[in-house]
Protein backbone atom coordinates (compact mmCIF):
# COMPACT_ATOMS: atom_id res chain seq x y z
CA UNK A 1 0.00 0.00 0.00
CA UNK A 2 1.01 3.52 -0.40
CA UNK A 3 2.55 5.86 2.73
CA UNK A 4 -0.94 6.88 3.64
CA UNK A 5 -2.39 4.11 5.26
CA UNK A 6 -6.09 3.12 4.01
CA UNK A 7 -6.82 0.58 6.80
CA UNK A 8 -8.08 1.85 10.26
CA UNK A 9 -8.81 -0.71 12.71
CA UNK A 10 -10.98 0.05 15.49
CA UNK A 11 -10.14 -2.15 18.66
CA UNK A 12 -9.91 -2.12 22.26
CA UNK A 13 -6.90 -1.29 24.38
CA UNK A 14 -3.69 -2.86 23.86
CA UNK A 15 -3.30 -4.94 26.82
CA UNK A 16 0.04 -5.32 29.01
CA UNK A 17 0.66 -9.07 28.12
CA UNK A 18 -1.06 -9.55 24.45
CA UNK A 19 -1.57 -6.78 22.02
CA UNK A 20 -5.04 -7.08 22.46
CA UNK A 21 -7.27 -8.61 25.24
CA UNK A 22 -9.37 -9.73 22.36
CA UNK A 23 -8.23 -12.82 19.94
CA UNK A 24 -10.21 -11.76 17.13
CA UNK A 25 -8.21 -8.50 17.00
CA UNK A 26 -5.43 -10.87 16.70
CA UNK A 27 -6.19 -12.23 14.57
CA UNK A 28 -7.13 -9.68 12.34
CA UNK A 29 -3.75 -7.57 13.40
CA UNK A 30 -1.61 -10.91 12.30
CA UNK A 31 -3.20 -11.02 9.46
CA UNK A 32 -2.61 -7.45 8.38
CA UNK A 33 0.51 -7.41 9.92
CA UNK A 34 1.52 -10.74 7.56
CA UNK A 35 -0.26 -9.28 4.57
CA UNK A 36 2.43 -6.36 5.32
CA UNK A 37 -0.93 -4.11 5.19
CA UNK A 38 -0.21 -0.52 6.55
CA UNK A 39 -3.29 0.46 9.25
CA UNK A 40 -3.73 2.53 12.03
CA UNK A 41 -4.99 1.64 15.22
CA UNK A 42 -8.14 3.84 16.79
CA UNK A 43 -8.56 2.76 20.21
CA UNK A 44 -11.29 5.40 21.12
CA UNK A 45 -13.98 1.90 21.52
CA UNK A 46 -15.70 3.10 18.72
CA UNK A 47 -18.92 0.54 17.92
CA UNK A 48 -19.81 -0.99 14.11
CA UNK A 49 -23.25 -0.26 12.89
CA UNK A 50 -23.93 -3.93 14.46
CA UNK A 51 -22.50 -3.07 17.78
CA UNK A 52 -18.72 -4.84 17.37
CA UNK A 53 -15.84 -2.75 18.93
CA UNK A 54 -13.47 -4.35 16.39
CA UNK A 55 -14.05 -3.49 13.15
CA UNK A 56 -12.24 -1.56 10.34
CA UNK A 57 -12.53 0.99 7.44
CA UNK A 58 -10.87 0.42 4.46
CA UNK A 59 -10.82 3.45 2.41
CA UNK A 60 -13.89 4.88 4.19
CA UNK A 61 -16.10 1.92 3.93
CA UNK A 62 -17.11 -0.21 7.54
CA UNK A 63 -15.86 -4.11 7.66
CA UNK A 64 -17.31 -5.27 10.27
CA UNK A 65 -16.47 -9.17 11.62
CA UNK A 66 -12.46 -10.03 11.81
CA UNK A 67 -13.23 -12.60 9.35
CA UNK A 68 -15.32 -10.59 6.74
CA UNK A 69 -12.28 -7.94 7.35
CA UNK A 70 -9.74 -10.33 6.16
CA UNK A 71 -11.79 -11.63 3.45
CA UNK A 72 -12.54 -8.64 2.35
CA UNK A 73 -8.83 -7.30 2.08
CA UNK A 74 -8.08 -10.50 0.30
CA UNK A 75 -10.52 -9.82 -2.29
CA UNK A 76 -9.89 -6.08 -2.31
CA UNK A 77 -5.96 -6.45 -2.70
CA UNK A 78 -5.64 -9.49 -4.08
CA UNK A 79 -4.07 -11.37 -1.27
CA UNK A 80 -4.32 -14.94 -0.91
CA UNK A 81 -1.86 -16.08 1.96
CA UNK A 82 -3.16 -19.73 1.66
CA UNK A 83 -1.95 -19.66 -2.06
CA UNK A 84 0.43 -22.52 -0.68
CA UNK A 85 -2.19 -24.69 0.64
CA UNK A 86 -4.48 -28.03 -0.99
CA UNK A 87 -7.88 -27.85 -0.98
CA UNK A 88 -8.02 -30.09 1.92
CA UNK A 89 -5.81 -28.16 3.47
CA UNK A 90 -7.80 -24.77 3.48
CA UNK A 91 -10.65 -26.86 4.66
CA UNK A 92 -8.64 -28.69 7.74
CA UNK A 93 -7.42 -25.05 8.43
CA UNK A 94 -11.28 -23.85 8.38
CA UNK A 95 -12.50 -26.18 10.60
CA UNK A 96 -9.77 -25.49 13.05
CA UNK A 97 -10.45 -21.76 12.71
CA UNK A 98 -13.90 -22.42 13.17
CA UNK A 99 -13.25 -24.59 16.21
CA UNK A 100 -10.75 -21.83 17.73
CA UNK A 101 -13.39 -18.71 17.19
CA UNK A 102 -16.28 -20.78 18.44
CA UNK A 103 -15.68 -23.45 21.04
CA UNK A 104 -12.53 -22.53 21.96
CA UNK A 105 -13.16 -18.94 22.13
CA UNK A 106 -16.49 -19.40 24.86
CA UNK A 107 -14.54 -21.77 27.00
CA UNK A 108 -11.58 -19.48 27.24
CA UNK A 109 -14.27 -16.83 28.11
CA UNK A 110 -15.75 -19.33 31.09
CA UNK A 111 -11.89 -19.90 32.26
CA UNK A 112 -11.76 -16.00 32.40
CA UNK A 113 -15.23 -15.95 34.57
CA UNK A 114 -13.28 -16.37 37.72
CA UNK A 115 -10.57 -13.57 37.44
CA UNK A 116 -14.15 -11.10 36.25
CA UNK A 117 -16.58 -12.13 39.08
CA UNK A 118 -13.40 -11.05 41.18
CA UNK A 119 -12.86 -7.96 39.84
CA UNK A 120 -16.37 -6.51 41.18
CA UNK A 121 -15.09 -7.18 44.74
CA UNK A 122 -12.08 -5.01 44.06
CA UNK A 123 -12.45 -1.61 45.71
CA UNK A 124 -13.41 1.08 43.05
CA UNK A 125 -15.82 3.88 42.12
CA UNK A 126 -19.34 3.04 41.80
CA UNK A 127 -19.69 3.72 38.39
CA UNK A 128 -16.83 1.19 37.00
CA UNK A 129 -18.37 -1.49 39.40
CA UNK A 130 -21.40 -1.34 38.12
CA UNK A 131 -19.81 -1.29 34.27
CA UNK A 132 -17.79 -4.57 35.37
CA UNK A 133 -20.81 -6.35 36.48
CA UNK A 134 -23.06 -5.32 33.95
CA UNK A 135 -20.52 -6.74 30.76
CA UNK A 136 -20.05 -9.97 32.86
CA UNK A 137 -23.74 -10.53 32.69
CA UNK A 138 -23.96 -9.46 29.58
CA UNK A 139 -20.81 -11.68 28.86
CA UNK A 140 -22.43 -14.81 30.70
CA UNK A 141 -25.76 -14.54 28.69
CA UNK A 142 -24.03 -14.88 25.65
CA UNK A 143 -22.17 -17.98 27.32
CA UNK A 144 -25.27 -19.14 27.95
CA UNK A 145 -26.41 -18.89 24.44
CA UNK A 146 -23.84 -20.30 22.40
CA UNK A 147 -24.22 -23.97 25.01
CA UNK A 148 -21.21 -23.26 26.92
CA UNK A 149 -22.50 -21.83 30.00
CA UNK A 150 -24.18 -25.24 31.68
CA UNK A 151 -20.76 -26.80 32.09
CA UNK A 152 -18.83 -26.34 35.45
CA UNK A 153 -15.43 -25.00 35.34
CA UNK A 154 -13.68 -28.27 34.86
CA UNK A 155 -16.08 -29.45 32.20
CA UNK A 156 -15.65 -26.18 30.04
CA UNK A 157 -11.50 -26.60 30.62
CA UNK A 158 -11.45 -30.37 29.66
CA UNK A 159 -13.85 -28.79 26.64
CA UNK A 160 -10.81 -26.49 25.99
CA UNK A 161 -7.60 -29.38 26.55
CA UNK A 162 -9.72 -31.61 23.92
CA UNK A 163 -9.71 -28.54 21.36
CA UNK A 164 -6.07 -27.87 22.10
CA UNK A 165 -5.06 -31.41 22.04
CA UNK A 166 -6.22 -31.78 18.66
CA UNK A 167 -4.85 -28.62 17.33
CA UNK A 168 -1.73 -29.22 18.71
CA UNK A 169 -1.04 -33.02 17.54
CA UNK A 170 -2.47 -31.66 14.03
CA UNK A 171 -0.01 -28.66 13.75
CA UNK A 172 2.71 -31.19 15.30
CA UNK A 173 2.36 -33.47 12.14
CA UNK A 174 2.04 -30.64 9.83
CA UNK A 175 5.21 -29.58 10.52
CA UNK A 176 6.86 -32.70 11.00
CA UNK A 177 5.85 -32.88 7.37
CA UNK A 178 6.60 -29.89 5.67
CA UNK A 179 10.03 -29.70 8.20
CA UNK A 180 11.35 -32.85 6.42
Amino acid sequence: MGSAAKVILYQLFRSPRAPSPSPFAVKLDTFLRMAKIEYTNDFSVTQSSKGKILWMRYDGEPVEDSQFCVEYLNRKLNINLNSHMTEEQRAIAHAFRKMAEVNLYWCMGMARMENMEFMTSMPGNRFNKLFIWYGIRVYLNQMKAHGIRPHSHEESLHIMEGDLRSLSVYLGKECKASCL
